[in-house]
């Protein structure tokens, strides 16, 4: 099973939105691929690509 994490992390006080993408196996949580948003405060949807 496949699945998105929505992130966020502050840089200077501003505020970055993001996900990962992670699979689960057998053997626990696999990382997949990750995004942020470059603008701090934009939002993101899970699977996007910032610009």
């Amino acid at each position: 099973m496949t699945g998105f994490l929505g992130v966020e992390r502050t840089v200077a006080g501003a505020i970055y939105r993001g996900w990962v993408s992670v699979r689960t196996e057998a053997s626990g949580i696999a990382y997949q691929s990750s995004g942020f948003q470059r603008v701090a405060g934009a939002a993101i949807r899970a699977g996007e690509v910032g610009p």
